[in-house]
């Protein structure tokens, strides 16, 4: 089913069991984002924090934390490949949004000095991070000066004061903020928070404006099989999403530059932007009694990023006709994009640095380290990949590293935008050896017991 806010999805998931109510106060500073993470580690349902240090609004995490609130999100069921083939076919049948009059995001409105973005609970996610981070699930909704064609993506917010927050900006939102800065003018800006799921997907994803008008809005309606409704700002000549929670609308200064940072990022390390971009909120539009949504950002974080990437590769492989692909898997160690698996059925010699070369062809800038690992393989299960690379791999003859290139990770080793690139061959093929059978529980019977688990009272 399609889901039109993010209160749609949250009482879907509280139906299945998926959402927890956190009544107990919590502190906003490190408390909340530590219990966060750890019930994320955990793959723990989504939480509602309600009962925040400080403030009367609550704050919901960790909404597309496993693989299956993922799936509700889009509505299907099944394999991997299900949820892979329902992500492309956004891309395969845009709907470009349509335009609505009002809706629930303008229940509110605040203008000038009526404005305080410090009334949203605002946690310090990590614990050493600069302050308290406004925006870290959310859309950051820009527009191009000459065509007017609009952009959204997710670029982190510092709370400064009342009305300034700081940014670190990319993509198509920083080619967006050159062009106004070229004229010497402000760059109009809007931030939807608390958005219906698939909105938020599409912010964090890379989706070409060349797909269709407002791109990341056609992608979503495409993938729902119905239209976004977008509204009008107040204070803009730009649209957002109707059933947002919260709106922010205001603009990025040009031509002025902050240290933003640190904040704790997904490599595993705390990172900064030098040449962080200063946004004034003009006026802030919200439901009544908003909900404000946030996300947890480490090794493993919230949003299924390992999906969406996962599933862009394995459609440009299978388009590619790239032989004996089964399956692809970007872990989220590794940013969701510098560490990627590929199962294969490897049926001649060669086959696997074909897979390679096609891997590192279609995604320029990475991954860093790709692993080949037979059909049979679990993806899922990182025991199952160590095993296969420990067991099947003879370093001096599977792996293969290459000479610096160019690359755009952010790993602290890679220096000036150059580093190698490893392969590792952990399949059995061509490898002069028969190998035993494999003890393991089959995937027939695995399936049998797991369906079981409630009823044995092991959940």
């Amino acid at each position: 089913m399609a889901f039109d806010s993010l209160r749609d999805f949250l009482s879907s998931l509280e139906h299945m069991g998926e959402l927890k109510h956190i009544k107990a106060e919590v502190e906003p500073v490190h408390e909340l984002g530590a219990i966060a993470y750890h019930s994320l580690i955990k793959k723990g349902p989504a939480l509602v924090f309600e009962n925040i240090k400080g403030y009367r609004t609550p704050l919901v995490t960790n909404v597309l934390s496993t693989d299956r609130k993922v799936a509700v999100a889009l509505g299907v069921e099944g394999t991997m490949q299900n949820m892979f083939e329902k992500f492309l076919s956004g891309f395969k049948n845009p709907m470009v949004p349509v335009e609505v009059k009002g809706g629930p995001c303008k229940e509110e409105i605040y203008k000038d000095d009526a404005v305080d973005i410090t009334k949203f609970p605002t946690p310090v996610w990590h614990e050493k991070d600069a302050g308290p981070y406004l925006g870290t699930f959310h859309g950051c909704i820009t527009r191009d000066r000459a065509t007017g064609d609009q952009n959204m993506g997710m670029y982190r917010l510092l709370v400064k004061d009342k009305k300034t927050l700081w940014m670190s900006i990319h993509r198509d939102g920083l080619a967006h903020y050159r062009q106004y800065e070229a004229a010497n003018e402000p760059m109009p800006m809007a931030v939807a928070i608390g958005m219906e799921p698939l909105l938020c997907i599409a912010a964090m994803s890379p989706i070409s404006s060349g797909l269709a008008r407002h791109a990341e809005f056609a992608y979503v309606g495409g993938l729902r099989g119905k239209p976004v409704d977008l509204t009008k700002c107040e204070t803009l000549d730009m649209l957002v999403p109707a059933q947002a929670e919260i709106v922010l609308e205001g603009e990025v200064l040009p031509k002025v530059r902050v240290d933003e940072g640190p904040h704790g990022e997904s490599h595993g390390f705390y990172g900064g932007e030098k040449e962080g971009l200063v946004f004034q909120v003009r006026c802030v539009t919200h439901r009544k009694n908003p909900i404000h949504q946030g996300l947890i950002c480490n090794f493993m974080e919230d949003g299924g990023k390992r999906i969406t990437r996962s599933a862009v590769l394995w459609g440009k492989l299978k388009s590619l006709g790239t032989p004996g692909v089964v399956d692809v898997r970007f872990p989220d160690p590794g940013c969701g994009r510098e560490i990627c698996v590929v199962s294969a059925d490897i049926k001649e010699p060669g086959q696997v640095m074909q897979i390679v070369e096609t891997v590192w062809g279609v995604n320029a800038m990475g991954p860093n380290w790709i692993i080949v690992v037979d059909a049979d393989a679990d993806l899922d299960d990182w025991n199952d990949i160590w095993w296969r690379m420990y067991s099947r791999t003879e370093p001096h003859r599977d792996v293969w590293i290459t000479p610096p290139r160019q690359h755009g990770g952010h790993q602290p080793l890679v220096k000036h935008g150059f580093t190698s690139r490893i392969a590792i061959d952990a399949t059995s093929k061509f490898k002069g050896v028969e190998f035993p059978e494999i003890n393991t529980v089959s995937r027939e019977l695995t399936q049998k017991v797991l369906s079981r688990w409630a009823e044995l009272g092991l959940e």
